[in-house]
């Protein structure tokens, strides 16, 4: 390889000369140090007369002492510039070190609980930040550390109620500074600020909660700000349509929680619809609610949509599997109406549950058949035991009997025993045929049928 790239030398042919006339190579060499040496004689006569020249301008100066100050203080920053163009990156990153240390403290104080020490730490950096850039340094990998401060400063500003300060503090930012982690912790707290701040109009808070989304679609407390507010100003398909994208972003973790939120906008759109009379629309938008979350709420809603198209048995159904107050509410509201859509035997066969007795005995008193209401009542006891509210029932039934003794003590049981029941303790248990209490005083004190002798 050398042989061949020696046959490329363009000065091939003179090798062999110089070869031997080594005193001619050396010539050649000398040369080019030869011409530089003869033209040093033109050059230090210049800076001769240069040097001459400033003696006769300084020397008037080093006579007075204005003269002797100026020249000390022009000294004096040709040192520091020199001193900083040679050796700036040091002491910036002394300055970054130093900011660095204190941003640390701020935060460990921050987190033990001293506020005010950590506020004037944050201080302390956003004032170094505004004459130093605090982006690069040993912490240039997680951001500014101004930034992270002005945020930090926002946040606990924003924990004690001043949404004015935190606002301050957050309008200072440059958007094109923060990136990665401190972009989304500011597209969070400014969510957070104009949701909160009374001042903002709503159309304004509506663009920022927007651009916060935009900026970190998969957070769930900015989705549901912003869902809140749309759903203020009627948006409510809007709203679902941010959730569906949440639910598309976020984790895991936070997928049943976006989920069930997002069950609960389904929920409203179409309550919306039923009350609207535009059942197809709730029906489809309940659909999704329940493939998301088969709660109570949706059952109760789907019931009530059976109700309105007139589905009498499909309702029941529904209501049998509920033991919701809600669902009470409903089989008593079938019972009341004018012209009633579903009769007592009806209704007990569909839903045979002891709720169903005691909302039909107090159906029952309300019309005033004193018989099928003790007959309800007797029924309950015997097949599931006491409880509250069928001891408060059997009070009003003693009340409408006259017998103002028996009512005021089974009164008084049914108080001590709400006050006594526990979710943690064992449930009453369901009497026997034959003995329509727990005990013979509990019989003796409430039995509908010596009630009505006695009457």
């Amino acid at each position: 390889m050398s042989a061949f790239f020696g046959k490329l030398n363009p000065f091939r042919m003179f090798t062999g000369y110089f070869e031997r006339h080594p005193w001619h190579r050396r010539f050649l060499i000398l040369l080019p140090i030869l011409i530089l040496v003869s033209l040093a004689g033109p050059l230090l006569g210049i800076v001769e007369k240069l040097i001459d020249l400033a003696g006769r301008l300084l020397t008037p100066m080093f006579e007075t002492g204005v003269g002797r100050a100026v020249l000390l203080i022009t000294l004096l920053i040709v040192v520091a510039l020199v001193c900083y163009i040679f050796a700036k990156e040091r002491i910036l990153g002394l300055f970054r070190r130093y900011a660095l240390s204190v941003h640390l403290t701020a935060v460990s104080d921050l987190q033990l609980g001293q506020k005010d020490k950590a506020i004037k730490a944050f201080y302390r950096v956003v004032r170094l930040g505004r004459f130093i850039d605090l982006s690069a340094g040993p912490a240039a990998a997680y951001g500014s550390l101004a930034i992270d401060a002005r945020i930090k400063l926002a946040r606990i500003l924003l924990a004690e109620g001043k949404h004015r300060k935190a606002r301050a503090q957050l309008a200072r930012i440059p958007l094109h500074l923060a990136k990665g982690r401190l972009a989304l912790s500011l597209a969070e707290l400014n969510a957070r600020v104009f949701s909160g701040h009374p001042d903002h109009l709503p159309e304004s808070v509506l663009q920022v909660l927007e651009a916060s989304h935009k900026a970190w679609p998969g957070h769930l407390g900015i989705s549901e700000l912003y869902v809140e507010k749309l759903l203020d100003t009627g948006r409510g398909m809007d709203a679902a349509r941010v959730l569906e994208e949440t639910k598309s972003k976020t984790g895991k973790q936070s997928a049943p929680k976006v989920a069930r939120k997002l069950a609960e906008v389904y929920l409203r759109l179409a309550r919306e619809g039923l009350h609207a009379g535009e059942l197809k629309k709730a029906e489809s938008f309940l659909k999704k609610a329940l493939r998301l979350d088969d709660c109570d709420d949706a059952l109760l809603l789907r019931a009530d949509i059976h109700l309105a198209k007139s589905e009498l048995d499909a309702a029941l159904g529904v209501l049998a599997e509920l033991a919701t107050p809600a669902a009470k509410e409903r089989l008593a509201r079938l019972l009341r109406q004018s012209k009633r859509a579903v009769s007592p035997r009806q209704l007990l066969g569909q839903v045979p549950r002891r709720d169903t007795l005691l909302t039909l005995a107090e159906y029952y008193l309300e019309c005033g058949q004193v018989r099928k209401a003790e007959r309800s009542l007797e029924i309950a006891l015997r097949e599931t035991g006491p409880s509250p509210r069928l001891l408060a029932l059997m009070a009003c039934l003693k009340l409408r009997n006259n017998a103002l003794g028996d009512a005021t003590k089974t009164l008084r049981l049914a108080l001590a025993t709400s006050s006594e029941q526990d979710p943690a303790s064992p449930k009453w248990p369901a009497s026997k045929p034959g003995h329509r209490a727990v005990d013979g005083t509990l019989c003796k004190s409430y039995s509908p049928a010596r009630s009505h002798k006695a009457t």
